[in-house]
């Protein structure tokens, strides 16, 4: 399940943002480690450089598109199983008897908009039976809630 998580993700064609970004600090003499220190508007100076590189380059959106349809056949299995393992061991087991080495939420956070109501009332369960931390449920709440721009950062940390 770990690796087929990623199986197709890992060769989706992107537009080399993060590349084109360390190969202008590289240009320049400049460490990770070093850009890291930097005021948030000077790095915001380098990635407005590298974007306006990685806007010029042609993106492949028929094999994007390809990838991930086959990607979310992968994650539908992964999600199926992993629901079904859950079901026969009667709560979440401990991540390491999971068939992945990142655990439950790893797959889950993948996990299609059709499998949410089955995942919202097995995340309740398994918090309120405490094999669920209060950080992975809001996670997946977000998740399930469509991931919507900024809101992870305002939930409140639901306890037990």
């Amino acid at each position: 399940m770990d690796s087929d998580d990623q199986k197709y993700r890992n060769m989706v064609p992107t537009d080399g943002f993060f590349e084109i970004l360390d190969s202008i600090l590289i240009n320049e003499g400049i460490t990770r480690d070093v850009y890291s220190t930097f005021p948030l508007e000077k790095q915001r100076e380098f990635g407005k450089r590298a974007r306006l590189i990685a806007s010029r380059r042609p993106f492949d959106q028929p094999k994007f598109d390809s990838l991930m349809k086959l990607q979310k056949v992968v994650d539908n299995n992964n999600t199926e199983l992993l629901i079904k393992i859950i079901k026969k061991n009667k709560g979440i087991p401990d991540i390491n008897t999971l068939p992945c080495k990142r655990g439950y939420a790893a797959v889950f956070m993948h996990a299609d908009e059709k499998y949410w109501p089955k995942l919202k009332v097995i995340f309740d369960i398994e918090f309120k039976a405490g094999r669920v931390e209060a950080v992975e449920y809001n996670y997946m709440q977000w998740h399930m809630g469509g991931r919507k721009a900024n809101e992870f950062q305002n939930i409140k940390v639901k306890q037990k």
